[in-house]
């Protein structure tokens, strides 16, 4: 009477025996370790990787303790910009020669990264006094509020280039004015009203590409060439986070990144690519990496704002 109870009862363990046979046979350390894995350490030691532990202290960022600090800083990422042992296509050494010398404002985040208070303030003494520029990056989902930083005597040295290849007087006297006006210019956006051009000299300016439409009765401060810059930063940050969307955890070592294989990384042979340095420095202060130390070195490691981007 009592058999049917023990072959349902057997039945029932061959099948939790098999069921635990199959969860050994999918875990490759099933010999030497409990069949019994947690979820959480599945997560932890994915394909052999582990989280890098950021060190206690902060990463030692560079201080900023006055407005030469900031005038020396973009100075040297000027000075970084490319690498000078790379070697370009005759395309691209095209491109890289119209990049105007330009960095992004959140570019000095990247360097002085926790005293940007100062740095702001210290900003605003140097485009007061006349030392720097800024210039206008046209609003988009990449650039949202960005502004470019340039040298002031490096942007009169592009108008004279302009002016050099202008042929008709009437551009002639407009950027003659333009260059006069420039000299107040503390911003890189200005109200229509505020602007000392008729609309014809607006029209030949917006067709040199020293104005840009801005917003509703707003023209922002630009180059011709500044969208050469803004291109090549965009392939720079999409590659950055490209590649440590590969890696486990979306963090990587600087040394790696710097020692990878950029070449093949982006699109066309015959894009040119920032120097390593200056392109860390803008993901940083822009916001898609966070940079932190471990034991190993300095590491980087995707935002939430670079896993979106």
């Amino acid at each position: 009477m009592n058999s049917p109870n023990i072959f349902k009862n057997k039945r029932k363990q061959q099948t939790k025996i098999s069921s635990l046979f199959y969860k050994r046979k999918k875990t490759s350390s099933s010999r030497s370790s409990p069949s019994k894995v947690s979820a959480k350490s599945d997560v932890v030691n994915t394909d052999g990787h582990t989280p890098l532990q950021p060190l206690p202290s902060f990463y030692p960022a560079i201080r900023c303790r006055s407005a030469e600090d900031v005038q020396k800083a973009i100075e040297y990422l000027h000075k970084n910009m490319f690498d000078k042992q790379q070697v370009f296509t005759k395309q691209a050494d095209t491109l890289v020669v119209a990049c105007p010398a330009v960095v992004v404002e959140s570019q000095l985040s990247g360097l002085f990264q926790n005293d940007f208070t100062t740095v702001s303030q210290n900003l605003s003494l140097l485009l007061k006094k006349g030392s720097l520029k800024k210039l206008y990056i046209k609003r988009s989902d990449n650039f949202p509020g960005e502004a470019c930083l340039i040298k002031t005597s490096t942007f009169e040295g592009y108008l004279d280039k302009i002016a050099q290849t202008l042929v008709e007087d009437e551009e002639k006297k407009v950027i003659q004015s333009f260059q006069e006006a420039s000299k107040e210019f503390q911003g890189c956006t200005f109200p229509i009203q505020n602007l000392p051009f008729s609309d014809q000299e607006r029209r030949i300016l917006i067709k040199l590409g020293l104005l840009i439409l801005a917003g509703p009765s707003t023209y922002g401060v630009s180059l011709p060439t500044i969208g050469v810059f803004t291109q090549m930063l965009q392939y720079s940050r999409q590659d950055i986070v490209r590649y440590l969307k590969k890696r486990p955890y979306g963090e990587a070592l600087e040394c790696d990144i710097v020692q990878r294989n950029t070449t093949a990384s982006f699109k066309g042979k015959n894009t040119p690519t920032f120097s390593w340095e200056f392109r860390i420095c803008d993901a940083i202060g822009c916001g898609i990496v966070d940079a932190f130390m471990t034991n190993c070195g300095k590491a980087l490691r995707l935002t939430q704002k670079g896993r979106s981007f």
